[in-house]
């Protein structure tokens, strides 16, 4: 009989070096992707257009901001604060829509400990930007083209208190909204 042909198990036992070097491999990955799995602060916040109860709780009918961020995963987590990063400005601007705005009652009150599944809030008026002290501060620059770059390049970040910073996804329809409130004033 040929050298060549693999009728006995000498053929297959060949490749058992090979399969148990893979599978030791395999293993040990696995372990440690297990180990770490559990560690990991996996909060997903975005930042969209909605509408609340405005003045008679019946009637959804007031437009706003609507910052929601949720913990996806079983690493207890506890948001502190959220902040906005705007393009070619030095710091972070920290607000607290849940101190004495109209939707105040309606925001999460933060530090806010979110264990899986659960979730958070915070909301704006729809004219809080426009209607604060300073406006060009924030995004209402009296230049144009320094409104455009803050309105449709800033960015918000949630805190956590196990120092994680989560970038929040911003939804178009906010930056959309934004920009329209600026033509308006």
């Amino acid at each position: 009989m040929p050298v060549s042909d693999c009728l006995t198990w000498e053929c297959v036992n060949s490749f058992s070096n090979w399969l148990s070097a893979v599978g030791t491999i395999a293993t040990a990955a696995l372990a440690l992707w297990l180990s770490v799995r559990d560690r990991r602060v996996n909060v997903n916040a975005q930042l969209s257009v909605g509408l609340v109860p405005g003045n008679d709780p019946r009637v959804i009918d007031q437009r706003v901001f609507i910052l929601e961020f949720t913990n996806e995963g079983p690493r207890p987590v506890t948001v502190t604060n959220h902040a906005w990063r705007l393009p070619f400005v030095r710091g972070v601007i920290f607000m607290f829509p849940n101190i004495d705005t109209p939707v105040a009652h309606l925001c999460s009150r933060l530090p806010l400990e979110l264990t899986d599944g659960k979730a958070g809030h915070t909301f704006y008026p729809i004219d809080h930007f426009s209607k604060l002290d300073e406006p060009g501060t924030v995004f209402f620059h009296r230049t144009r083209w320094r409104a455009w770059l803050r309105i449709w390049f800033f960015r918000l970040y949630i805190h956590t208190s196990v120092g994680k910073t989560v970038r929040v996804r911003v939804r178009r329809q906010v930056r959309r909204t934004l920009w329209r409130q600026y033509g308006d004033a």
